[in-house]
């Protein structure tokens, strides 16, 4: 009979196969929301929906009167730097609820000042204070460590790839390159880049909130699931790659 592994050696691979099961699920789901589209374009609306879309528009014009927006720009800030010690509210929800009280091009720039602010001030607590949890879960993991840290200097494709998947907390991320000291302006823009599709992605949602049976709001949710579903099994290739890569210099060793 075969040995069994050790639980060191169980553990990560049951990580990487939940990952890989996210992944799939993600994926699955964009599939059947892409399905949902196709039929609605083919068929008419339910007959239903037309009373319930009079009701979501009446709905939208009241949200879209709020005033004053100012007051509302600084508090959805507010909880972003509030995100920093207490993580209130996720990406994807202070997207929402601000693509669908301003116009879209204003709500995607709330957000990236929004996300500037809450990755530098988790940036500098993970550089004064360390990463926390998160990178004593690094420094327990060789494979993970070694795909973060690329000889000390810190990687940013696999951050790019952290970014571009929810799973993985912003404030968290942050706090681990920080205490890696990987440079701000990098970390700033890499960071940017990885989540510039979902939040692009929930902008279009949110300012199609009132019409959930809509291509515009349809067809951005499949795009996030999609790249998330990919991501998730891109980070497991990963994975996967850094841990036959650790084992092979562990034996050569």
């Amino acid at each position: 009979m075969p040995r069994a592994l050790p639980a060191q050696k169980q553990q990560p691979r049951r990580r990487r196969r939940f990952w890989e099961f996210l992944g799939v699920l993600c994926v699955a789901a964009a599939a059947a929301v892409f399905v949902l589209l196709m039929l609605l374009r083919a068929d008419e609306r339910f007959p239903w929906y037309t009373t319930a879309r009079e009701l979501l528009a009446q709905a939208n014009n009241l949200v879209r009167a709020l005033r004053p927006k100012p007051v509302f720009a600084l508090a959805v800030l507010a909880l972003y730097a509030l995100g920093t010690f207490v993580p209130v509210f996720a990406l994807s929800s202070l997207c929402l609820i601000s693509a669908a009280v301003l116009p879209p091009p204003w709500a995607l720039a709330l957000n990236a000042a929004g996300v500037t602010l809450l990755c530098t001030l988790c940036y500098y607590r993970g550089k004064k204070r360390g990463g926390g949890r998160a990178w004593r879960f690094v420094l327990a993991n060789r494979p993970l460590r070694s795909l973060l840290e690329r000889d000390g200097a810190g990687n940013p494709w696999v951050l790019c790839v952290l970014r571009l998947t929810p799973v993985f907390p912003m404030g968290a991320v942050s706090r681990l390159y920080g205490a890696m000291e990987y440079r701000l302006g990098d970390f700033l823009w890499v960071t940017l880049a990885g989540l510039a599709p979902r939040m692009v992605a929930y902008i279009f949602i949110g300012s199609s909130v009132f019409d959930p049976l809509s291509p515009a709001f349809l067809t951005p949710l499949v795009l996030i699931l999609l790249v998330s579903g990919c991501s998730l099994l891109f980070w497991d290739t990963l994975m996967s790659f850094a841990s036959r890569r650790t084992a092979r210099f562990g034996n050569q060793a």
